[in-house]
């Protein structure tokens, strides 16, 4: 229930900030200069930007870390990791457990679930086959040749 309000101010705020920005765009079109237009471009867009440019360069710095982090797991899990997920294995459960293990064997068995993902992939592979020889052979005939 708090989490609704939340997102709901969230959302409010965006809006206000969209609204803003669209009023200052549509005057800066007009050719309209006063102290309006001054406030927004000062006090709403410069700082917005400089805000979302600081956290996107934090975000892709988190997420560099965590690739470089996360990217040899499987040929030699970290033994803190490895022991603390084998003290914990009763917090996980189904699917999570079954990739959990997956990376903490280093990869050397097959996790719960990836054989259903496989034959998906597999049916997936099949239709697309099969939509491009359909393609080929109607691309193939004349219209006239199609309705005989």
């Amino acid at each position: 229930d708090v989490f609704f309000y939340i997102m709901l101010a969230v959302t409010c705020f965006l809006a206000f900030l969209i609204v803003a920005m669209m009023i200052g765009v549509w005057f800066s079109v007009k050719n309209v200069s006063n102290c309006f237009t001054k406030c927004i471009a000062r006090a709403i867009m410069w700082p917005l930007f400089i805000f979302f440019l600081v956290l996107s360069r934090i975000f892709a710095t988190v997420f560099l870390v965590a690739q470089l982090a996360g990217a040899d797991f499987c040929i030699r899990p970290d033994d803190y990791v490895t022991e603390f997920l084998e003290q914990n294995s009763d917090l996980f459960d189904g699917l999570v457990l079954g990739f959990v293990i997956y990376y903490i064997s280093g990869c050397s068995i097959t996790a719960p679930g990836t054989e259903a993902l496989f034959i998906i992939a597999a049916q997936i592979s099949v239709v697309a086959e099969s939509s491009h020889n359909l393609i080929e052979q109607v691309g193939e005939k004349s219209v006239q040749d199609m309705i005989n």
